[in-house]
This record gives C-alpha cells, structure tokens and sequence, in this order.
C-alpha cells in the first residue's frame, strides 16, 4: 500500500506526540472507482499496518457503490441520518438564523434539519434561500413547510423554476450543454462547450449564463473551464428517474459529442489531403494562400 510506507517507517524522533487524522473527503467523487483499486487501498489487513497515532476519516454519500468497502470491525460507518450525527447540521442552522437577524427558535431550527436528511449541502443552500427570504422581509418560519425536502427536491425546485416550460427547454440550447458538462470528465471551456454542441458564442451566451449559477470555474487554465458545483448534481441528470423530467439518458450526449468529434477528424482529414494535393501540384504560396482562402 504505497501511501502507507513513509507513515509507517517514520523515525522515532518524528512521530506526532498526539494522533493525527488523514481526512478523505468525497472519496465516492474520484475518477478512479474501480473497486479492486479501492479494495486494494483500504484492504483491512494494510489498515491495520498503521501506527495507532494515525487514523483515517473518509466521507461519501450514503447511496455510494463503494460504501461496502468500509465495512468491517475495523471501519466505524457513521450514517448522517442518524439522530446523534445531525448536531452540526442544527448548530449550523441555528447559528445562521441568528446571524440574519431571526431569534432563536428551536422549532423551526428542527424543521430545517429535517428537510436537510442530513446532507450539508443542502442545508447550506437551504440557509442562502432562507438569508434572501429574510432580506425580502418574509418570516422564514411562514414559508418553511414549502421547501422540498432532500437534495434531489431541492435541484427539482430550482431548475422548475428556471425552466418552467419542460417542452422548450427539451429543445433549448440550455439542455445540451447541461447534457454535455454531465458525462464530460473533465472541465469544459465556454469555447469547447459551444463546439460540441454546435453553436456559435453569441447564441450559446445567453444560455449559459441560465445555468452557470450551478457551475464551478477552474480559473487555473489559459481559458476558465467549467464543471457542475457538486458531483451530486451531475449524479442527480444521469440517474434515470420516471419523477425526474430533467434526466439526461447518458448516450445521447455520447452521440452528440461523438458528431462533433467525426465531423472536427473529417474537416482536418479533409485539409490534410487538400495540402498534400497543392505540394504535390508545386503551388505557389501566394495561390496557396488564396486557395485555402476560398475552402
């Protein structure tokens, strides 16, 4: 187990006095899922190799196909449905309401948690509503049994209300670059995304603008690259759900990125042997230069 070695062969003089955590978060979310990958990386036998000083935190959805790994008398798999683990989440909420100016009240505090199911996420984006509500002069406590519950509810709730009219948005630009960012493996610039799907940019700004609310930027790149804020999200289209009318059957946008890759190889194989065939007929650059011009 290759990251274990260098914990384990710590000298004495560098060890830490008091133990130590190694958090791995979203493990659910990393590109290599394999499970004999995984099963090989947590395998309960290297586990235990580790000193006692060291000990591993590793969060997932509770839905998540790897959660079987953990079990075992070594792991102890806490589940954020559970009473006891839902503290945070309502000191978080209580803690939020004061801030925006609402005075303590445990029973709505108690509702809000209870929409949550436990997930964070959707507490936190739960609580922004609330702050807007609340900057609106609406009593929060008026308004809360109208909030979905669960995160799925909650992306429901949101995209209904941008897209209202499902007919339209079936055929809307703003669907194919959802459908594209939600099988891409990788960020997507605003250029590649408009190539992929076949737009131009003055038509496919508009669009994008209705959804990059629910886009993370990588900055770190020539062009900003985008991908969706929470892998939850992109789980959330491609789960095929009669209830869901904003699924997105994954080979549908295989297929169109699959055109924008035959059509971009047979434009390039087409230059290519329009070249081939200037250099053999001994063109001049000048005529070349108009030739490639016209095509």
């Amino acid at each position: 187990m290759g990251f274990l070695n260098p914990i384990c062969t710590l000298p004495g003089q560098v060890l830490p006095v008091v133990p130590m955590v190694i958090v791995l978060d979203a493990l659910d979310e990393a590109e290599n899922q394999n499970s004999n990958f995984l099963s090989h990386l947590f395998n309960s036998r290297q586990i235990q190799r580790c000193p006692k000083w060291c000990k591993f935190l590793v969060t997932m959805r509770h839905d998540s196909k790897i959660l079987p790994l953990f079990r075992g008398p070594i792991y102890k798999v806490v589940e954020l449905q559970q009473e006891g683990s839902l503290t945070d989440i309502s000191e978080f909420v209580g803690q939020t309401l004061v801030k925006a100016g609402i005075s303590e009240n445990p029973e709505l505090t108690t509702q809000l948690v209870k929409k949550s199911e436990g997930n964070f996420l959707y507490a936190s984006q739960l609580m922004e509503h609330l702050k807007y509500q609340i900057s609106m002069k609406i009593d929060p406590a008026s308004c809360v049994q109208d909030f979905p519950t669960g995160l799925s509810s909650l992306y429901l709730n949101f995209f209904s209300r941008i897209f209202p009219d499902l007919k339209d948005f079936q055929n809307s630009l703003s669907r194919k670059l959802l459908s594209v960012l939600s099988i891409s493996r990788e960020p997507l610039s605003f250029q590649e995304l408009c190539m992929v799907t076949g737009s131009l940019e003055s038509e496919a700004s508009s669009p994008f603008g209705q959804i990059q609310q629910f886009l993370k930027t990588h900055p770190d790149t020539e062009d900003p690259k985008f991908s969706f804020f929470h892998q939850s999200l992109r789980d959330w289209f491609l789960e095929k759900d009669v209830t869901n009318p904003f699924y997105f059957p994954p080979e549908e946008s295989h297929a169109l990125i699959s055109k924008t890759v035959r059509f971009s190889l047979n434009l390039t194989l087409q230059k290519n042997r329009e070249q081939r065939f200037l250099k053999r007929k001994n063109i001049s650059g000048d005529i070349l230069s108009k030739i490639l011009f016209i095509i």
